[in-house]
């Protein structure tokens, strides 16, 4: 509503340093409350890939064989009908977990876990942003199932690796998809992680100046 916007577009032009993770969030702050806001990568490429891999922990019951991880965060069928066919292709196993409520509250496994999940996984069909993500990261093949939810924090995550073909939305589009030569470029996930840092730095030199000053911030 028009209210929520301008409650909105008031409380932000408080702050001195803001930013997205999407394009069309930085678009929609920039013209709502006249400021820049620039879009910052996700703040999990503030640490490097060796940093999560130390954190990964295996599973009491991991897989014995290869595996296809497929990670749910809806009730959409699709990714498990393509980590299925996956499976098939390569004689993999399937390892599936969902966590949406009600599931959320019988999780059997937690962020380290999920993390060498993503790790060790021959491949990984997902409908979630952050499972996406760490797949970059580690370079293990996926695919990201395209849903009706908003999807301009995946696509530009997708379009600043040049990953973007890996947004699918049916079988016969996954399929298609040669995955014996794929690599991720890891001087573009050097580049966000970067950049992520480059705007703390900044907006924290600015703001710890002035509060040397004896200024306000705000």
């Amino acid at each position: 509503s028009d209210r929520a916007v301008s409650m909105l577009s008031t409380a932000i032009s408080e702050f001195d340093y803001i930013s997205c993770r999407e394009e069309d969030g930085c678009d929609f702050i920039s013209k709502m409350a006249s400021i820049h806001c620039p879009c910052v990568p996700d703040p999990t490429f503030l640490l490097t890939r060796n940093q999560w891999r130390n954190i990964a922990k295996k599973p009491e019951k991991a897989p014995v064989r290869d595996f296809v991880f497929c990670y749910q965060i809806s009730f959409e069928k699709m990714s498990l009908k393509i980590a299925n066919a996956i499976a098939d292709k390569y004689g993999l196993e399937v390892v599936f977990k969902r966590y949406v409520e009600p599931y959320a509250f019988y999780a059997d496994i937690g962020p380290s876990e999920f993390l060498w999940y993503i790790m060790n996984a021959k491949f990984v069909v997902t409908s979630s942003f952050h499972c996406t993500l760490f797949s970059v990261f580690f370079g293990t093949p996926f695919l990201s199932i395209r849903s009706d939810a908003p999807q301009s924090r995946l696509t530009t995550l997708l379009k600043a690796v040049g990953l973007e073909d890996r947004l699918v939305l049916n079988l016969s589009q996954a399929m298609d998809l040669p995955d014996e030569n794929f690599k991720v470029d890891k001087a573009k996930i050097q580049m966000l992680g970067e950049k992520g840092k480059l705007f703390l730095h900044e907006g924290l030199k600015s703001c710890n100046s002035r509060l040397l000053k004896g200024g306000k911030l705000g």
